[in-house]
């Protein structure tokens, strides 16, 4: 009876793991991350800032970041929080010497502060000291949660 107890106890601990596992592979499988490939097709190494914004009210996930570092002739993909249909995206970027710069317009787009110079990581609304309000270009992320931005010199 007690080897039965035993090999009952045992099968029901390795359902129980076997399901943890895969719960835990479908959650890998099923990533809902913003996911920006960011393609320098110049010469130049460019810095690039991103921005996520709600429009259904609630600005706790509401972010800018930078700078996030892609070399001339490269690609990086970044991972930007969670895919949402109610938040828009935007980025910024600007090449090393600041001659080349990606912006939005300031009829179709929207304006966050960043700094020239240091790395940051807040919310959109708040005034970073020692930078500047700058125009961010609206970024197309599909329903997979995908964007890709061509980085080109015209």
């Amino acid at each position: 009876m007690r080897k039965f107890a035993f090999s009952r106890a045992l099968l029901v601990c390795l359902a129980v793991l076997l399901f943890a596992a895969s719960a835990f592979a479908s959650a890998e499988a099923d990533d809902d991350s913003v996911t920006v490939k960011l393609a320098n097709k110049t010469d130049a190494k460019i810095f690039v800032a991103l921005a996520r914004i709600s429009t259904g009210g609630d600005d706790r996930g509401d972010k800018v970041k930078g700078w996030y570092t892609v070399n001339p002739g490269k690609t990086r993909t970044v991972k930007f929080g969670r895919y949402s249909p109610v938040n828009e995206y935007f980025f910024y970027a600007t090449s090393k010497s600041g001659k080349r710069v990606w912006n939005g317009n300031k009829n179709n787009d929207s304006s966050f502060w960043i700094h020239p110079k240091d790395a940051f990581d807040t919310h959109p609304d708040k005034k970073i000291s020692g930078g500047k309000k700058v125009i961010f270009r609206h970024l197309n992320v599909s329903s997979d949660g995908k964007a890709r931005v061509n980085f080109t010199v015209k």
